[in-house]
């Protein structure tokens, strides 16, 4: 008789848990729909350079605020249990296109109900950061819907590593 494991919901890591993306989807809504701020480390790239992987953010529930063209959201993925923490580029009526910084596609239309908080915070290194969620981020909203950013990103890449190159060149004789 074969014996099926079924996969873990959570492992343990040193002073942290990482959660299966259902189960984070389960307690972010859970938390969120008391009406509670949700914080916890980002993973990913795809709001590079704004929220970097192991950012702290802090999400405020959608009922406690206001979403606007810019903001920094997190919505739940129903169909595939996951949650996205990704900009609001554009609006139509009752329902936001989402889309992350570092991304070429659009994660398409989401409504309000979709949409569990908005990120009011970012972590980095113990040290708060406003920068992409501040007054500038309807304009990052605005670059990352043409598709802007993610070029943006890519050529600041490009000029770092020729510097950091170009810095550690030995000199020539």
């Amino acid at each position: 008789m074969e014996y099926k494991k079924k996969p873990a919901l959570y492992h343990k890591k040193q002073s942290e848990i990482l959660l299966s993306s259902e189960l984070f989807l389960s307690i972010a809504q859970d938390v969120l729909n008391k009406g509670l701020p949700f914080r916890f480390r980002a993973t990913g790239f795809s709001m590079l350079p704004f929220i970097k992987n192991s950012d702290v953010i802090t999400i405020l529930p959608v009922k406690n605020c206001t979403i606007f063209i810019g903001d920094v959201v997190i919505v739940a993925d129903q169909y595939n249990k996951k949650v996205v923490v990704h900009r609001v580029v554009n609006r139509s009526k009752d329902s936001y296109l989402i889309k992350g910084d570092n991304c070429f596609k659009f994660d398409g239309f989401a409504s309000l109900n979709e949409i569990l908080g908005k990120v009011v915070k970012i972590e980095r290194k113990g040290k708060i950061t406003r920068l992409g969620i501040g007054g500038e981020k309807r304009v990052i909203a605005f670059l990352s819907r043409n598709r802007v950013c993610i070029y943006l990103s890519f050529l600041c890449r490009k000029a770092l590593i020729f510097i950091k190159n170009d810095l550690f060149k030995k000199p020539s004789l």
